[in-house]
């Protein structure tokens, strides 16, 4: 959908379900003894399987752009997952976004 507030603003909403695919992910401690690298996506790194991260997540998402010229816009989103990460978390993003299209 595109609504046009005047003839060089638009407003483009959008809401929708996505999926997140998660390749990569690893941590470190440091303390004054030593470094502790870990893959979050290991049962033995991650102390069990309540902390192990998930490969694939689904979730929401809501949002609008103010397109100016047809070229530059600004957009606001949220988004927040139906799956979660982990056991003990999810993650919810909020964010703004500034561009140009070519």
């Amino acid at each position: 959908y595109k609504w046009d507030v005047s003839p060089n603003v638009s407003i483009l909403p959008y809401a929708g379900i996505f999926a997140r695919l998660n390749v990569t992910g690893k941590g470190k401690e440091e303390n004054d003894v030593d470094d502790i690298d870990y893959n979050l996506f290991d049962k033995k790194d991650m102390g069990g399987s309540d902390g192990v991260w998930k490969r694939i997540q689904f979730g929401t998402q809501l949002g609008a752009n103010l397109m100016f010229n047809g070229k530059w816009y600004l957009g606001v989103s949220y988004s927040n997952d139906l799956s979660k990460i982990a056991k003990r978390s999810s993650f919810t993003t909020y964010a703004i976004t500034v561009g140009y299209n070519l």
